[in-house]
Formats: structure tokens, C-alpha cells, sequence
């Protein structure tokens, strides 16, 4: 008799650890896939948060697109118009400046312009412009040249001055080549020693024939 208590009690035993290994079985299948589940959720999340950070918004993509090429005016000046005509007519269009041509002035007027070829030796004030000093990383003041007349000789003066805006770092344009520049008005100048002045600004474009991303 008491074999078959023993035979009983064992198979109790038996049926007890098969049923907690039946259980255990089924909860480990469950909570693996919760698991799962939660990180495909979590990695979805994740790349719409990483999508939503890295696509701009269709106006920031927009704005960051080349500024417009102005308006075109087709006409042509000297740099001594710039001091002398207020307000510029032209002023917020695309004109050429004739920065190589020389101004020969008589009593105030304009008898005539002059320009020597590009491949000529440059002499001093032979130019309608002459670069005087910069001012920070892209302003350049230029002094306006005309040839004076007087007593049978002609001497180089500086009639005024103009403000070139050219690109950080660009080096001050040459005087040796026609100039597409935007006008824009007179404008606030302190020049390096200080001195508070108003000159006509200009926003250099591109040497005229010449494409630029401005």
C-alpha cells in the first residue's frame, strides 16, 4: 500500500511541474511578441520624429533658392553721373558703368569721355574710378576721377566719392572693365578714420559679358 501512495504522490509531482512548464511555454510566446510590438512601435516613432527634423518645410526649401537676376535698364553711365544725378533714375535696375572711360571737364560740364584700350599700360587716374580704401569684409569706396581743364593742361581731380557692396572676401573690382552694378541710393558711410559721410552706394553685379550667381 504504501508503494502506490508513493507511485501517486510522484505523479502528482509530475503533473504539477508539466503544467507550470505548459504555463511557462505560453507566457514566454506572449510576451516576446509585446516586445516586439513595443520596439516596431518605438522604431516607427523614431522615423517620423527623424523625418520631421530632417525635411524642411516647403518655405525654408524656397528660401534658400538664388536670389532673382533684377531688373535690366540697358542703359549705360558714367561713375560722375552717380554724383551728380539725384535721385539716380535708374537706381534699384541692372545698368552698365562705364568705369574705364575718363571724364575731361570743363567750367563744371562734360566735354567728353575718353577711354584707353585694356591692353595699354594703365597710368595713374586714367581711369574713371580710382580705389581708395576698403571698409570690412564688402564695402570699397572708389574716388570718382574727371580731368579738369585749366590754363592748357589737364590735371586728374577727384570729383567724390561711391560705395561698391561686392561679396565677402571678393577682391575690389577692376577699373579696367565695364561694371553691371544695381543702384541704391545714397547711403551712411564711416570711413576708417571715423568720418561720418553719405555717398551713392552701388551693389556691384558682374563685370558686364561676364555670368555670375550673385
Amino acid at each position: 500500500m504504501r508503494v502506490e501512495r508513493m507511485s501517486i504522490r510522484k505523479i502528482g509531482l509530475i503533473v504539477a511541474v508539466a503544467i507550470l512548464l505548459g504555463l511557462a511555454f505560453l507566457a514566454g510566446r506572449q510576451y516576446p511578441s509585446a516586445i516586439n510590438k513595443q520596439n516596431t512601435q518605438e522604431s516607427t516613432a523614431g522615423t517620423i520624429e527623424t523625418a520631421q527634423i530632417t525635411s524642411p518645410p516647403q518655405s525654408e526649401a524656397s528660401s534658400v533658392q538664388k536670389p532673382a537676376i533684377p531688373t535690366i535698364s540697358g542703359h549705360t553711365y558714367h561713375p560722375l553721373d552717380l554724383l551728380q544725378q539725384r535721385p539716380f533714375p535708374d537706381q534699384g535696375t541692372l545698368v552698365r558703368l562705364n568705369v574705364p572711360a575718363m571724364a575731361h571737364v570743363m567750367d563744371g560740364r562734360v566735354l567728353a569721355y575718353d577711354t584707353i584700350p585694356g591692353h595699354e599700360p594703365q597710368q595713374a587716374n586714367d581711369r574713371g574710378l580710382r580705389f581708395s580704401q576698403r571698409l570690412g569684409a564688402d564695402i570699397c569706396i572708389y574716388d570718382v576721377v574727371q580731368w579738369v581743364a585749366g590754363d592748357g593742361v589737364e590735371v586728374p581731380e577727384s570729383a567724390g566719392q561711391i560705395a561698391v557692396e561686392i561679396k565677402p572676401g571678393m577682391l575690389p573690382p577692376s577699373t579696367e572693365r565695364v561694371w553691371d552694378v544695381m543702384p541704391d541710393g545714397v547711403e551712411e558711410v564711416t570711413s576708417s578714420d571715423g568720418t561720418l559721410r553719405h555717398l551713392p552706394m552701388i551693389r556691384f553685379w558682374n563685370y558686364h559679358g561676364q555670368e555670375t550667381d550673385n
